[in-house]
């Protein structure tokens, strides 16, 4: 069985998403059963699925960013676009944080500059504060 193990996971990187989750579910139900050799089968199927899709690099690159906040989030961020499940959704929310702390960056550009900002507009700003 370990010979076809490459041809099996070649298979596996080339299923549908939902194809993909039922793996994973069944590995998850292995690895859980309460026979042992059932459960070390699953144990040793999820290693090495972890180690294709290098899942050990990333962690390893969390451990070693946890004390820079910024180096962590784009660590997670790069992690999640490289995975065909989640680039093929909308990411802009991952940078939502950083956008929104340009936009403040800019405002408070432009009302260090006189006459750059309506004065209605900063009226409005007051009523809302």
């Amino acid at each position: 069985m370990t010979e076809d193990v490459p041809r099996i996971f070649e298979a596996v990187f080339e299923c549908t998403l939902e194809q993909l989750k039922l793996v994973m579910d069944s590995i998850n139900w292995a690895f859980r059963h309460t026979e042992r050799n059932i459960a070390e089968t699953g144990l040793n199927l999820l290693l090495e699925m972890l180690k294709n899709f290098q899942v050990t690099q990333f962690v390893n690159g969390l451990f070693e960013s946890r004390n820079d906040l910024p180096t962590f989030k784009n660590h997670i961020r790069d992690f999640l676009v490289q995975s065909k499940e989640f680039s093929a959704q909308d990411n802009k929310d991952l940078y939502a944080e950083e956008a929104a702390a340009q936009r403040e960056r800019e405002r408070q550009r432009m009302l260090s500059i006189p006459g750059l900002i309506a004065p209605s507009e900063l009226q409005d700003e007051m009523v809302d504060s």
